[in-house]
């Protein structure tokens, strides 16, 4: 065997066991984390073994999501049980894909080293990982919108191609069932914008956007005309409009929406959501319309990051995750940017030079922070969260030290990249024993005995807009949705009951309120339980036998 094939074994392995760590390692470990993974897990919940059209919570139709993610885990579900691991499978899985999807994307216009160079930088950032973890679906809706940009561009180079135009057409409408008639509007404004900056608006009325939009619309619209023959203005009400056209004009979550602040939200959530390759996100851009620009590749990719962005950005609702899909495309130029400094272009190396020491500060900063925050909330991982400290100290410094030494630009992506396994390796099996607490409601089931779950309300104000309870946690694993008291009366008959009863509540407001009532605490992690005179009497004589 040849040294050349050797490497390349040995190069596949690494790659393999960077993306076991990333998304795989301990994917079932830690228990699904409030609010969202709980609330998907529901609806999946009841959609394995029940209905697998109309989805369903706590069996009220509720239309959050299309079912296109409920199905994937569904079928998770039904293979390897209702677990956290069976749910965060797909997403895992998802994300591999979306890795391939962008390094095809950016092989096409690049070539192979750029292909993987991006490749790694998607892999690798803050969200990406976060999101490979979760069953969620955003991780599934940007594979599809990213692959339906990757088939537009081969149909641009290859007009007589209609499998470019079709397939392209077959992603939207996969997308359309992930999140609803947004994947193709995004899209085709994508679309839209390119042909016309390129002068090609015509290739709008061709056979192959024709077959384009048949495509998609063959794939996405049985769902969404079966819901309306079968719910009719339900349907409409609950997922055209609050969903979709409400969520734009509106500010649906209790975020900091709604003001002119938010429009500038999203490049705060671009510097931490897709750390560490955000620092480097100004100078790709500007050498994507510079160095770049006759690259079609670079043009796309400047498209849809633009797109996603301002469209995200002037919407009323913003979330963390709406601005993922742009990160694929912000990678490939990120990866085009380290091409150019491995082949000794000055102004590249002198950019990615100075996001390298921002990088790097920016790091330290939040190691040092997490440090205290760790030793305050959680004593117990103080020590091992040196270990942490320690980590982002020699990945970052290695980055910088080998990127100024001549010949050596191309190791600095994978110390960064491995860096960034470690990281999410540490947090998985240190970090997260320790602060599942703090972020999951599964505590309390496992803490209070079966006996006593019936037990258990729950003292908050409802989630007015979706219609979900807040505290989704607490329904997943419970299996009921507690009974919400909010009344002060209320509070003070159920205290004084000679029956056991178990008040969970959030917020320190929430909690003294419940103390001067009379009301006992009992444990305290994301949610703060409370209990009466009869139920810590029952629990004492239960642990004492």
């Amino acid at each position: 065997m040849s040294t050349e094939v050797r490497r390349m074994y040995l190069n596949v392995l690494l790659a393999a066991l960077g993306i076991f760590a990333l998304y795989f390692a301990g994917l079932g470990s830690y228990p699904l984390l409030d609010r969202d993974e709980p609330v998907y897990g529901q609806f999946v919940k009841e959609m394995a073994y029940g209905d697998w059209l109309t989805p369903h919570y706590l069996g009220k139709i509720i239309f959050d999501k299309p079912p296109l993610t409920y199905w994937l885990m569904s079928s998770s579900v039904r293979i390897f049980g209702q677990n956290e691991f069976a749910l965060r499978l797909p997403s895992a899985i998802m994300a591999v894909f979306l890795i391939f999807i962008v390094y095809l994307l950016a092989s096409f216009d690049y070539g192979r080293r750029v292909g993987v160079l991006s490749a790694l930088v998607m892999a690798t950032c803050v969200q990406q990982a976060a999101l490979a973890r979760a069953c969620v679906t955003d991780i599934t809706f940007a594979v599809f919108l990213i692959a339906a940009l990757y088939f537009y561009r081969r149909w641009i180079d290859a007009e007589n191609r209609l499998i470019w135009p079709m397939l392209c057409g077959v992603s939207a409408g996969f997308a359309m069932l992930t999140k609803g008639p947004i994947g193709p509007f995004l899209i085709f404004g994508m679309i839209f914008i390119h042909l016309l900056i390129t002068g090609r608006l015509r290739r709008l009325i061709s056979a192959g956007a024709l077959l384009g939009v048949f495509s998609g619309l063959a794939v996405g619209m049985p769902w969404f005309a079966a819901m309306y023959v079968i719910h009719g203005d339900l349907f409409v009400q609950d997922f055209i409009v609050m969903h979709h056209l409400s969520r734009f004009t509106n500010p649906l979550h209790a975020s900091q929406t709604g003001s002119w602040t938010s429009y500038f939200r999203n490049f705060m959530i671009l510097l931490v959501f897709f750390y560490p390759w955000s620092l480097f996100v100004p100078q790709a851009v500007v050498r994507a319309a510079g160095a770049n620009r006759k690259n079609e590749g670079a043009k796309l990719a400047l498209v849809w990051i633009g797109v996603v962005f301002v469209f995200f950005s002037i919407s009323k609702t913003q979330l963390v995750t709406y601005i993922f899909p742009m990160y694929p495309a912000a990678s490939v130029l990120i990866g085009a940017l380290w091409y150019l400094a491995e082949n000794g272009d000055i102004k590249a190396q002198k950019g990615v030079r100075i996001a390298l020491w921002i990088a790097f500060s920016m790091a330290v900063i939040i190691a040092v922070s997490l440090f205290f925050i760790s030793a305050r909330k959680f004593p117990d991982a103080q020590p091992r969260s040196w270990v942490g400290l320690m980590l982002v100290f020699a990945f970052g410094a290695a980055a910088i030290l080998i990127s100024v030494r001549r010949g050596l630009w191309s190791s600095a992506p994978w110390i960064i990249g491995a860096g960034m396994a470690l990281f999410v390796v540490g947090v998985v099996f240190i970090v997260m024993p320790i602060a599942h607490k703090d972020i999951s409601s599964r505590w309390v089931v496992e803490t209070i005995p079966a006996e006593y779950r019936k037990s258990v309300v729950v003292f908050r104000t409802p989630n007015k807009v979706t219609g979900l309870p807040k505290f989704s946690g607490l329904v997943y694993y419970l299996g009921y949705e507690p009974h919400d008291i909010r009344k002060s009366e209320e509070v003070s008959r159920l205290l004084n009951s000679a029956e056991p009863v178990f008040i969970a509540c959030r917020g320190s407001k929430n909690t003294e309120r419940l103390k001067r009532a009379g009301a006992l605490e009992w444990s305290r992690g994301y949610l703060a339980i409370m209990a009466n005179q009869a139920a810590i009497s029952n629990l004492k004589t239960h642990y004492s036998r």
